[in-house]
């Protein structure tokens, strides 16, 4: 369960155990518009998107 889920009404018998095995990977894709342009926030998040899984990539290699 993600850790935000924990926020709120946390049951006391309810820890946090962090996982280590197995690695778990993600696919994650964003989806833009072809036809009109990014507002200013989505633009800002999907630069940051790109750098952020663009250097991830860099170390992996």
């Amino acid at each position: 369960m993600p850790e935000v889920t924990l926020v709120e009404s946390i049951p006391s018998s309810t820890v946090k155990i962090p996982l280590t095995e197995p690695n778990v990977t993600r696919t994650l894709g964003v989806i833009t518009p072809v036809y009109r342009s990014l507002l200013p926030t989505k633009k800002l998040f999907y630069d940051f998107h790109n750098e952020f899984f663009a250097r991830i990539d860099h170390f992996n290699k």
